[in-house]
């Protein structure tokens, strides 16, 4: 199933289509005051406030985006 999803989204990319990703969840986590956890910069969060990180991710949908990418940056 997530093929085909996978291929929807490339055909519209294919078609020259504007997709709608979502924002800096990690920036975002800190301006509503997630503390950063040491050497994860703020994909801590999702442990520490996943209710914080999952109103974001809520409100970027609200605002139109298609895809939520992983609040992972900086964490590997």
């Amino acid at each position: 199933m997530a093929t085909k999803r996978y291929q929807a989204i490339w055909d519209r990319i294919c078609r020259g289509e504007r997709i709608l990703l979502d924002g800096a969840t990690g920036t975002e986590c800190e301006r509503r005051g997630v503390p950063q956890v040491v050497n994860t910069w703020n994909s801590g969060a999702a442990l520490s406030h996943p209710e914080i990180v999952r109103a974001i991710h809520e409100e970027y949908i609200e605002c139109g985006a298609e895809i939520i990418i992983t609040n992972t940056f900086s964490s590997s």
